[in-house]
């Protein structure tokens, strides 16, 4: 009898410590969860896994807008189009979203802030698939742009009320704006996703992932790309990412 009870004690103890090691691993799995759904919980905010596994980023697939095609310059665009491009540019630079913002134009005479607003590098491209171009802008020389070559981007989508903002780089951040964007082949809502990259020094860049939702993009995900340690050229093809970003809140 004492055997059958110490055998039956020991089976209940083996029971109980495999529900312990199924609850442990269950909550491990749910930390992971979130840490996915709600990508932005710290800076850096380590994964479980390689980021690379889920998103990539490629140096060569992403670009800077050319400077040699600017609003002044287009030819794609009517002389009313361009006119009332130049006026809506012009009028976001002189209306600054927040201090940051403000700071970047402290200064400027007006004179000097239309020739910004002309010299503004855009590229015409279809997002939506309605057979009609939005307009990608990217800011040209000190003002839009910053000492380290990131610049203010803009999307913006013309119709028959004038020209509407889909995306501003600075409306709803206080970091410098962007140096190179990527338009994917994943869209959401109907309009293509857009990483837009910061120049953060020489072997960093923070990616910002803005997806469409609610009449605009909106920032969803946020990785921080680094070529260390693997460095030149080897970290250029395949950097290293982490969910999570610097000075985004």
């Amino acid at each position: 009898m004492e055997l059958v009870h110490d055998l039956r004690a020991l089976g209940l103890y083996w029971s109980i410590m495999t529900i312990v090691k199924v609850r442990a691993v269950l909550w491990t799995l749910l930390g992971w969860a979130i840490l996915v759904v709600h990508p932005q919980g710290g800076p850096h905010a380590p994964l479980p896994f390689d980021a690379n596994e889920h998103f990539r980023w490629s140096e060569r697939l992403a670009h800077e807008l050319s400077y040699q095609h600017t609003i002044a310059n287009a030819k794609e665009l009517t002389s009313a189009e361009r006119k009332d491009l130049l006026a809506f540019v012009l009028n976001r630079f002189e209306n600054p979203f927040n201090s940051f913002d403000a700071e970047m134009f402290e200064g400027i005479s007006k004179d000097r802030m239309r020739k910004l607003a002309a010299n503004t590098r855009i590229e015409l491209i279809d997002l939506n698939g309605d057979g009609k171009d939005e307009i990608i802008a990217q800011g040209n020389g000190l003002g839009p742009c910053g000492g380290t070559g990131n610049c203010i981007v803009l999307v913006l989508q013309r119709g028959p009320e004038g020209i509407r903002i889909l995306l501003d780089s600075e409306s709803d951040k206080t970091a410098s704006g962007f140096e190179k964007i990527r338009i994917l082949d994943t869209s959401t809502n109907g309009f293509r996703d857009i990483v837009l990259a910061t120049h953060d020094s020489a072997s960093d860049r923070t990616l910002e992932v803005f997806q469409f939702a609610d009449g605009k993009y909106r920032m969803s995900r946020c990785y921080y790309a680094t070529t260390q340690p693997r460095g030149i050229p080897e970290g250029l093809r395949n950097p290293v990412i982490t969910l999570g970003c610097r000075g985004i809140h």
